[in-house]
């Protein structure tokens, strides 16, 4: 038989806990909404957005006792979405071989006059087909205004790849909008 073991806390740690969790309150706050956009520019499912915002805050609260504040902390925390949309993508990419395979097909092409959905979703495709990394550089450039060094620091990569990864994405989504809107 294990005997209990009696575990106190003593007021400067809970003090510094609690202020430790006012902190992450204000981040999350702040940030929730920019999360939410950047891993749906990423690919992230609408229906899978929520457990993916919760995933980069949890990983964010895990972590933050441990920023060194080598970068923005808007940086660090798009750097973690950049990781959980992978992980996501990755989850999406079997979920689609498995429907493939065992479930009806794919979605019909839409024709003629695009709604604002149907644009919404012309954009989301066009997304999806950029290979990962540009498709990465190309949201934080476009949509969310990081400049290319930023960029690089957030993709761990130097600033001349950001730049020819924009260069080439940039190419690629403007054909897939192209050919999505002639379907």
């Amino acid at each position: 038989m294990i005997d209990a073991i009696e575990v106190t806390i003593s007021p400067v740690s809970a003090v510094q806990e609690s202020e430790q969790l006012r902190e992450f309150r204000v981040l999350y706050e702040a940030q929730s909404s920019n999360v939410g956009r950047f891993l749906a520019r990423l690919g992230v499912r609408a229906d899978q957005l929520d457990d993916a915002r919760q995933e980069v805050f949890l990983e964010a609260y895990r972590y933050l006792p441990g920023f060194r504040g080598e970068s923005s902390l808007k940086t660090w925390l798009y750097r973690i979405c950049v990781s959980e949309a992978r992980r996501s993508r990755k989850r999406e990419n079997v979920r689609r071989w498995v429907y493939s395979h065992f479930g009806n097909g794919p979605e019909p092409a839409t024709q003629g006059e695009l709604s604002d959905e149907q644009s919404a979703r012309l954009v989301e495709k066009a997304l999806r087909a950029l290979p990962g990394g540009e498709r990465e550089a190309f949201v934080l450039y476009e949509f969310e205004g990081m400049s290319g060094a930023e960029i690089a620091t957030v993709l761990n990569i130097t600033e001349a790849t950001v730049w020819r990864r924009l260069h080439y994405s940039r190419e690629r989504f403007r054909t897939a909008i192209t050919e999505g809107n002639t379907r």
